[in-house]
């Protein structure tokens, strides 16, 4: 599906629940996008940025005013 992709998993994890947060930057026929992918133990959502929305540093992801890094992860997504 896709001629690029990159993503990181982050896995939050207690006794009863489970939450899954992947960044990811992907290529299709040289277009590129960026998603956050969310997964929780009873749904899947997927929320599409444009690429240029997409920021790494030495330690951190961006996407747009998302953040994940060493410290946590700080989400400023909106899932209908």
């Amino acid at each position: 599906m896709y001629d690029l992709f990159y993503g990181w998993y982050m896995k939050c994890q207690s006794d009863t629940q489970t939450l899954a947060v992947i960044p990811a930057v992907h290529c299709v026929k040289n277009k590129y996008t960026c998603s956050i992918q969310v997964i929780t133990d009873d749904d899947v959502w997927t929320v599409m940025f444009d690429a240029d929305l997409f920021r790494r540093t030495k330690r951190d992801i961006f996407i747009g005013e998302n953040r994940f890094s060493a410290k946590g992860i700080h989400l400023e997504i909106h899932i209908p």
